[in-house]
């Protein structure tokens, strides 16, 4: 492997895909390919690089370069700007005897700069913490959310207020381990969402419905959210799933939809959610005339979020990945938010392109919808990161 100087315009992309993966995970590698194309127009050089292959006392990394027709492998220092994004999935690495926080805390002491920050990841991870961070600046955005202490009492007092409410863990697990509660007449029907599967009960009273919920929910701490009246489509809900990014001088919102199958509440594809483009859903549900209002409501609503966390942490939100709703009075909601969201979907090949270097005209058009715009954001902001140490947003 050959070792290559860092120039002054060397700027690094953090993933967590393995030396030996690199070659048999082309879809993670997407983002990758435009990135580095943009970055060249600006004279700079992508390298990605896994945090484990840092050798810690030499401060280099093993890493790759995109070439003209694949990845080079290479050894070079640790770049001074980097953006954090996962790969492959997400698992902690341990080669070189630090987590992945420990690696972002050695980092920061040599002055390495790492986006997003390390700090936004922990705090939305949390969704009490989320819900007070929106309360706080945006309040009645975000659907009433607290602990929940598995007492009757809290689950009453819950549906006291509305007719559907949703039990999660308190740090998401992809819609696994959410538990619906919602009251029919004299019932309350449950129904526990895991790995695509629907555990459904019907219980007598609140009581019954609590003890079910205590002997099936996993041991974590769990958070108790008021549900929203929402309109469904084929029975099911869906969520406006929006990737919001900043791209050195604006932030730039991109929209699908998730579709649960019919009958669940639970939109989401690892529970048997599926993706669609938003605006011919909106169409659908609402008609070609108001179908423009209800997206920009939620590009609204996907701005004051963004705007929000960076208060928090300005200049140092690379991009946010949203869930909202809209209820039936077409008002949007956060129910969700994270700092590693998926692509945009709708379209892409299952198991991505064959060749990432080599596309066809078909799937240059989805590659110029749906890649290529993402990307192409991801690398103004770490540009503008590089040159200016701080991003430029219009107000």
């Amino acid at each position: 492997m050959k070792t290559v100087a860092n120039g002054a315009s060397v700027i690094g992309f953090m993933h967590n895909v393995g030396e030996d993966e690199v070659a048999t995970r082309p879809f993670e590698l997407h983002r990758l390919v435009p990135m580095a194309r943009v970055l060249a127009d600006f004279g700079s050089e992508l390298f990605a690089f896994c945090p484990d292959q840092v050798d810690l006392d030499e401060a280099t990394v093993a890493g790759y370069t995109v070439g003209r027709d694949g990845f080079e492998r290479c050894r070079r220092a640790v770049p001074a700007v980097s953006g954090d994004w996962y790969l492959g999935r997400n698992r902690t690495r341990r080669a070189n005897g630090l987590s992945r926080r420990g690696y972002h805390r050695w980092a920061r002491r040599r002055g390495l700069e790492i986006d997003s920050d390390h700090r936004l990841s922990r705090l939305l991870k949390d969704k009490l913490r989320t819900f007070t961070v929106i309360e706080e600046t945006a309040p009645g955005l975000h659907p009433p959310t607290r602990l929940y202490d598995g007492s009757a009492a809290a689950l009453e007092d819950a549906l006291g207020q509305c007719t559907r409410v949703f039990l999660k863990p308190l740090r998401g697990n992809m819609g696994n381990g959410v538990i619906v509660a919602k009251r029919e007449r004299s019932r309350i029907r449950l129904c526990l969402y895991d790995a695509g599967r629907r555990i459904e009960h019907s219980a007598r009273s609140v009581r019954a419905a609590t003890a079910w919920i205590e002997a099936r929910r996993d041991p974590r701490a769990y958070v108790i959210q008021h549900g929203v009246d929402m309109p469904r489509h084929e029975d099911g809900a869906f969520v406006v799933r929006t990737i919001v990014v900043d791209d050195g001088e604006r932030w730039r919102p991109m929209h699908k939809a998730v579709l649960a199958p019919p009958g669940g509440d639970v939109a989401n594809t690892t529970q048997l959610g599926s993706n669609h483009r938003l605006s011919d859903l909106l169409i659908r549900l609402y008609g070609v005339a108001e179908a423009p209002t209800l997206q920009a409501r939620v590009e609204e609503a996907s701005l004051a979020v963004a705007r929000a966390f960076d208060r928090r942490f300005p200049g140092r939100v690379m991009e946010l990945g949203l869930d909202l709703l809209l209820d039936v009075d077409g008002r949007a909601h956060l129910i969700e938010a994270n700092t590693k969201p998926g692509m945009m979907k709708p379209g892409l090949p299952k198991d991505g392109f064959p060749n990432i270097f080599d596309l066809s005209a078909d799937e240059m058009v989805v590659y110029g919808n749906l890649v290529a715009p993402h990307a192409t954001y991801l690398a103004h902001y770490l540009q503008t990161r590089l040159t200016s140490g701080g991003a430029r947003r219009a107000a």
